[in-house]
């Protein structure tokens, strides 16, 4: 630690914070331990806070944390003064290891580990980040129990820089300590945008895109979305495609624009078609059953009780489109007369359904 002998106090700094998503960092607790005293600062936030740090942050001070964009942004929020001299051991972690392997990664924890020192379950970890994640609400036990969680990453960062501290140059590390505060003030600040144009480019991105590809893809003809393949040895590859061609359209639009009509029909038919499958396994007029009838010369009328089932069945189902069935109050109606050529009943033979 001889290396580090310039500072009065050698301060390492956690916070626990609640950041949803594209949101600022709302502090919720912090904890600070002065290496050489090893005194120790626990303060609770999130239900108001001190107007500056409880600890030093003099130009003869040192802030250690790890990823201090993090904890500087908590400065930002609580509208504490920036730390004068700050040591990141993220930063310094990396300028260690980059282009090295690193087997348990570079946080906190692979950064213990890789220098043979033991830390916290990261299970446990994960379990008090998911608390801190709330954001609000917590008990008396749930505050002491961020508290601890906290102060378990600030004394691991203090057994931390003893083993890192023969690897720093110090002049580089206390610059790249002042660009973790640059950092953390453009996170802070965020990115300048225009939110209505961003709106309206969401809105239409698949159809920018499928333009810019139109468009670029028209003197070449390579382009195929993932996933797609339109074959021309089958009927529909064939017609897709050559309507594509007649008509010097993209092939793939007019495919998914077919796909969507079709969809569209079937859901629309859906009804009917599952009252035609209740009718045919009623009475046993299949396809093949009819074919075969047809075959002979006969018809579905050659079925002993036909008449009688079908117009239970106009009944039942309605859907069926073949008459409204045998009312005992009314007038019967027989069936609509059949006529194969676009007909979607129950007795015609067709695959169309």
């Amino acid at each position: 630690m001889e290396a580090l002998g310039c500072f009065r106090e050698i301060w390492c700094v956690d916070f626990e914070f609640h950041a949803p998503n594209g949101h600022r960092p709302k502090p919720l607790c912090v904890v600070a331990r002065e290496i050489r005293s090893d005194r120790v600062v626990r303060v609770w936030l999130a239900d108001g806070w001190p107007a500056f740090p409880l600890h030093a942050i003099d130009s003869d001070v040192l802030f250690v944390a790890f990823y201090a964009s993090a904890e500087l942004g908590c400065h930002l929020a609580l509208n504490w003064p920036m730390p004068m001299r700050i040591l990141d051991l993220f930063a310094e972690f990396r300028n260690i290891t980059n282009g090295c392997p690193v087997p348990h990664g570079n946080g906190l924890l692979g950064a213990m580990a890789y220098f043979g020192l033991d830390a916290l379950d990261a299970t446990e970890k994960d379990a008090m980040r998911a608390l801190a994640m709330r954001g609000a609400g917590f008990t008396d036990p749930e505050r002491n129990a961020l508290l601890d969680y906290c102060q378990t990453d600030v004394d691991s960062l203090a057994r931390l820089l003893p083993r890192m501290v023969s690897h720093l140059d110090l002049p580089r590390a206390l610059l790249r300590g002042r660009y973790m505060a640059a950092v953390a003030r453009m996170e802070w600040n965020g990115v300048p945008i225009d939110t209505d144009n961003l709106d309206r480019l969401r809105g239409n991105w698949d159809r920018i895109k499928s333009r810019l590809v139109r468009e670029i893809d028209r003197g070449y003809g390579v382009f195929v979305p993932k996933g797609r393949n339109l074959d021309p040895a089958t009927r529909f590859g064939a017609a897709v495609l050559n309507t594509a061609r007649e008509w010097e359209i993209n092939p793939y639009a007019l495919a998914d624009a077919a796909g969507y009509v079709h969809e569209t029909e079937r859901e629309g038919s859906a009804d009917r078609l599952q009252a035609i499958r209740a009718a045919r396994k009623a009475t046993g007029l299949t396809v093949a059953r009819v074919n075969r009838l047809i075959g002979e010369g006969r018809d579905y009328g050659d079925v002993p009780g036909f008449d009688g089932k079908a117009r239970e069945l106009a009944g039942m189902y309605p859907e069926l489109g073949i008459g409204i069935g045998y009312d005992p109050n009314g007038v019967d109606e027989d069936c609509r007369p059949h006529s194969r050529s676009g007909c979607f009943c129950l007795f015609c033979p067709r695959e169309d359904f």
